[in-house]
Order: structure tokens, then C-alpha cells, then sequence
């Protein structure tokens, strides 16, 4: 199960990454913002979820009881923490913003431990903090200081993504609780359904600004690779969990980065920029940071996880040696 939840977790960072890839195409073009995008992007994934949930319907979406307050934390925790980031864009760069958003693996890996009481292993914790380490050093652009309010909007959008996380590992478990894909695929079109329904009245709210045909077909694949993207990543946090799940989502930064490479070395710089030699020294050395937190987590978890080997000692051999003599 490590295994398929390290695949999923892959597929999810690499749908999240087309997705930034087609956010910065809506957002580049005329008369279109980032408040619009998710909105109109949110409205479409409610129709992909109404579309998807008779297919993944099953009778423990009746027991609505055992998994209500995660499916309500999944959705609003995940808005809130748009909120938060929102705010910070709008008081500093996005650019200055990306490194420190890295620090919700941290975050999430503390309400863990403290709140959770799930200990983690000395080497886990190296690992968490090599991933914090490797993300910092594949979104640093400089800049200087960020100012303090955009910090603590950084802040709060990681606590609330981070209890966003765990609460779509509670639902996971509780709509899926055997890890059949079809009660995962169940949970994500309920989550989705009720972030649809956000994203419908935020239309609603900005009137005809956010309802011209051209911009529902820029939002459209911004909206079918976020997702798939949320499908895979509900797959990988039901198999292993929420801390190593981000973990092995930061890969989204390498993967970002050659899409980047791609695009600029195609000639659409306005897209992407092309970026210096040490950058991408530094930033091939973060990745490969990346990799080494993710193989070391994945071998703490299996070590952790795998039954402990039968211990025959020297006193049980002897009995078992005095009762053959007896036969």
C-alpha cells in the first residue's frame, strides 16, 4: 500500500503542476483574476462531482453521521486557508509567498504529534525537515523580507490546509475504510460537491464579470486537472497518510520546474522566464533533497508497519528440544 500511495502522490503533483500551468495561461489574459479563476474553476469541479457521485455511490454515504464533520472540515478548512493565501498574495509577491507555504509540512507533521499524539520516528523527522529544507530551496527567489502580515497569512493558510488534510484522511477512512478506490472517488465528489456549490455563489456574487464564455473555457482545464489532482491525492492520503503525503506532493516543485523549463525553452516567456545556471544547480540540488526525504520516510513507514519477526529464543529451543527427546 506505501507503494501505490507514493504513485498516487506522484500523479497528484503532476496534475497539481499542469493546473498552475493553465492557472497562469486564465490569469494572463485580459480581464481575468485569480478570485475569478477560483471561482469559475470551483463551479466546474461541483459539476465534474454531481457528474461523478451516482458512479461511486455506495450505501455508507447514508451514514452521514460517520463522516459529516470531516467532510465539512475537509471543504471549509481547505476555503479558509485560500482565504489566507489570498490575503498574502495580495500583501506581498506570490513569489516571496510559494517558499513559505513550504512550512505546512512542518505544521502538519506538529498537529500531528501534539494534537494527534501520533508520534514520529527521529528519521521521520529528518525527513520532514529535509522535504522543508528542499522546498524552501526550490521556491526561494530572494527578495528580502516578507512582511509580517503576509507572514501570518502564510501562516494561517498552512494550519488550515494542514487540518484540511487530515480531515480528508478521516473521511477517507470512514467512506473507504477497507482503501476500495470507489469509497475514496465517494469521498472527493462529496467534498467537491459543497466546494462547487462556494464557487456557484461566488459568480453569483461578481455578476457578469465572471460569467463570459471565454473565461468558463480558460477555467475548464485549470478545473479538470485540479480535479484529478484532488482524486489522486484523497487516494494517497488513504494509504499513507497525511504527513508523508505531502511529502511526496512537494515533487510537484521539480515537476513545476521542468514544465517551466519546457515552456520558457519554447519561447513563451511570458509564461515562464528562463532562470540562471545556479538556479537550476541549487534547485536540482533541492530535488534530490526531495527524493532522499521521501525514500526515507518510506522506509521508516515500512519498517514501522511491517510485523515484528518471530524471536525464538535459546529457552523455547531447549523445551522444544526436551519435548521432541520425550516423543
Amino acid at each position: 500500500m506505501i507503494a501505490q500511495g507514493i504513485i498516487f502522490g506522484l500523479l497528484a503533483a503532476a496534475c497539481q503542476s499542469l493546473c498552475y500551468v493553465f492557472s497562469r495561461i486564465f490569469v494572463t489574459r485580459g480581464g481575468n483574476t485569480s478570485l475569478g479563476l477560483f471561482a469559475l474553476s470551483h463551479a466546474v469541479m461541483g459539476v465534474f462531482a454531481l457528474v461523478l457521485l451516482p458512479f461511486c455511490w455506495t450505501e455508507r454515504a447514508l451514514e452521514v453521521r460517520a463522516y459529516f464533520w470531516p467532510l465539512m472540515g475537509s471543504v471549509v478548512f481547505y476555503l479558509l486557508g485560500q482565504v489566507c493565501l489570498f490575503r498574502a498574495v495580495r500583501l506581498t509577491d506570490a513569489s516571496r509567498v510559494s517558499p513559505l507555504l513550504g512550512l505546512k509540512i512542518l505544521v502538519l507533521a506538529l498537529i500531528t504529534v501534539l494534537a494527534f499524539d501520533q508520534p514520529l520516528t527521529h528519521l521521520q523527522w529528518v525527513a520532514v525537515l529535509a522535504s522543508l529544507a528542499a522546498a524552501a530551496g526550490l521556491n526561494y527567489s530572494g527578495g528580502g523580507q516578507v512582511p509580517l502580515g503576509a507572514s501570518g497569512a502564510v501562516l494561517g493558510a498552512c494550519v488550515f490546509y494542514s487540518f484540511s488534510d487530515l480531515s480528508i484522511v478521516a473521511l477517507t477512512q470512514a467512506l473507504a475504510p477497507d482503501g476500495g478506490f470507489r469509497g475514496i472517488l465517494l469521498g472527493n465528489a462529496l467534498a467537491y460537491v459543497f466546494a462547487g456549490a462556494v464557487g456557484l455563489t461566488l459568480v453569483a456574487v461578481n455578476g457578469s464579470e465572471h460569467r463570459r464564455r471565454a473565461q468558463w473555457r480558460d477555467a475548464l482545464p485549470v478545473a479538470a486537472t485540479w480535479f484529478l489532482a484532488m482524486i489522486f491525492l484523497f487516494a494517497c492520503f488513504r494509504m499513507i497518510g497525511a504527513v508523508f503525503g505531502n511529502i511526496v506532493q512537494s515533487t510537484r516543485g521539480p515537476v513545476s520546474i521542468l514544465i517551466g523549463m519546457a515552456i520558457a525553452h519554447g519561447g513563451h516567456v511570458h509564461l515562464e522566464q528562463r532562470v540562471g545556471v545556479w538556479t537550476l544547480v541549487r534547485r536540482l540540488g533541492a530535488a534530490l533533497l526531495m527524493c532522499a526525504a521521501i525514500a526515507l520516510f518510506a522506509h521508516e513507514k515500512a519498517r514501522l508497519e511491517s510485523p515484528p519477526a518471530r524471536v525464538s529464543s535459546p529457552v523455547i529451543q531447549a523445551a522444544d528440544v526436551s519435548e521432541s527427546e520425550k516423543d
